[in-house]
């Protein structure tokens, strides 16, 4: 006599792996956007204060008009955000206002931050 598993043994194995993947689902994916939301808000607050510096040396923010991205802001704020070259998850822009966005690539999540602002918001 051969034993064996029942086809019934094995659907509730199944379901009860099931159950605990859909459980720890939202476990991991958690503290990912987290992280990936608080690296938004500090690399705002870095630009913000290279703006802040940009402006006590030029007596202007910059840009002076129109919005900027990663790579353009790294050349003039002297800053090292990931550009597009390398792997990123989010794209900042500045405008001549002292408005200081993050959005998210493959989203519509962002961040905003305005000069004279302590802390980012979600719009």
């Amino acid at each position: 006599m051969k034993k064996s598993y029942t086809l019934t043994e094995l659907m509730v194995v199944l379901i009860i792996v099931g159950v605990l993947a859909v459980l720890a689902i939202p476990i991991i994916t958690g503290p990912k956007e987290q992280a990936m939301d608080n690296e938004a808000k500090v690399n705002l607050k870095l630009i913000q204060a290279a703006q802040k510096i940009y402006n006590m040396e030029y007596s202007q923010y910059w840009p002076a008009s129109g919005a900027t991205s990663n790579q353009i802001l790294n050349d003039n704020l002297w800053l090292s955000l990931p550009s597009p070259t390398t792997t990123r998850n989010w794209n900042y822009t500045a405008d001549g206002s002292g408005n200081i966005t993050a959005t998210r690539f493959g989203g519509t999540k962002s961040w905003v931050l305005n000069i004279t602002a302590t802390e980012p918001y979600s719009p």
